[in-house]
């Protein structure tokens, strides 16, 4: 009695394994014939996916900058304005009697009582300067996320491989920042020696209105005589301390033919190529302060603008998809995209010398690389 049963039972579950096998393989020649029907009946394809940006550079140029702020007059060969003070011609042409006081001025001035030599024979006068670094580069998260919707068409066979044409539009955002650095400074010192009967030197008087003569000379005179003696030197370093940051939108376009080489039933590769339009809208901002050890002033600059740009550059792609149904496959691909270098300028005038002042936030898009992710309908 077990063994009938036994063997009942044994007969029914080959059976029941049977009818599953040839139901599975039913079933899977019935999907790869609803692919096959779905890749002759579908033309067009609609897609979807997350997109990573690799290699997106972000820079900020002219960081910093103290500008040498002396004016010389060419038709005046002895003005000069200094960051601590400032020697020009007076009412006289500087010519004050005999030697040495025919090469001397009372329209002088100067800041602070440091600038006075030990012995009180002279004044010292200096220029500071900074050069901006030219370049450092900005920080922020990489990869950079977001999308891209696709839409091809296509429009005929060579042998198994299809083709036809693809457009994209995509979307990353960004979002950058960089801090203070360190760099070298130039310090030009000007040593002025007092006439020999100019006394005691008069307190500082700068700087009020370096042309304006409220220091302790005047145009007019009279005041305390200045010989034109210069003595030159030159050392020093500047510390820029500020943020800066720069965000903004990529917007992305592309257009051009595709090609669908399939691998079996299910999966297939894509390689495409072709024009790329890309537009930034970007926001930059800043705001630094850059100082000189013992200069008397901080130049500061500070400044926020929005900025937008169109750059034309091509593409390169590559993906592999797989179906999971008649009309929809699952995708995974890379691309490489070369449109140049966005450029955000944005002036400014520095606090202290009120001089015009440049700068700019760049991102490099020569060499950007993008992984994508995503869904295909097919339709």
């Amino acid at each position: 009695m077990n063994s009938n049963h036994q063997m009942r039972f044994g007969w029914l579950a080959l059976a029941l394994a049977a009818t599953t096998a040839a139901a599975q393989t039913q079933d899977e020649a019935k999907l790869a014939a609803a692919i096959s029907k779905g890749d002759e009946l579908s033309l067009n394809h609609f897609g979807a996916a997350f997109r990573a940006g690799f290699n997106i550079k972000p820079s900020f140029k002219n960081i910093g900058g103290f500008p040498e702020r002396i004016i010389r007059d060419p038709t005046l060969p002895q003005d000069h304005t200094y960051s601590d003070g400032y020697v020009r011609t007076d009412v006289t042409g500087n010519d004050h009697g005999p030697a040495p006081d025919d090469h001397a001025t009372w329209f002088w001035a100067y800041a602070a009582p440091s600038q006075i030599s030990p012995g009180g024979d002279s004044v010292l006068m200096h220029i500071d300067s900074s050069a901006p670094i030219a370049s450092t580069k900005g920080e922020g998260d990489e990869p950079l996320p977001g999308f891209e919707l696709t839409y091809s068409r296509q429009l005929g066979k060579l042998g198994k491989a299809r083709w036809g044409v693809e457009a994209a539009f995509g979307y990353t955002g960004f979002d950058f920042h960089n801090e203070g650095d360190a760099v070298a400074a130039g310090r030009r010192t000007d040593q002025y020696q007092f006439s020999p009967n100019a006394g005691a030197p008069l307190p500082p008087g700068f700087p009020s209105d370096p042309y304006g003569g409220n220091g302790p000379g005047t145009f007019s005179g009279p005041g305390q005589l200045l010989l034109d003696t210069i003595e030159t030197s030159s050392v020093g370093s500047a510390l820029v301390v500020g943020k800066r940051r720069f965000d903004g939108a990529i917007f992305s376009g592309r257009l051009g033919p595709y090609l669908e080489i399939p691998l079996c039933r299910k999966s297939s590769v894509w390689l495409g190529g072709g024009l790329a339009l890309v537009g930034v809208q970007s926001n930059f901002r800043y705001d630094e302060a850059v100082t000189i050890a013992d200069v008397v002033g901080t130049e500061g600059h500070n400044a926020s603008g929005s900025h937008g740009d169109v750059l034309v550059g091509y593409y390169l792609s590559g993906s592999l998809s797989v179906a999971l149904s008649s009309r929809l496959s699952l995708f995974g691909g890379v691309q490489y995209q070369s449109v140049g270098t966005y450029t955000h300028p944005l002036d400014n005038v520095g606090t202290y010398t009120g001089l015009l002042d440049s700068k700019a936030a760049q991102l490099d898009l020569g060499d950007t690389f993008f992984v994508t992710v995503g869904l295909t309908w097919s339709f």
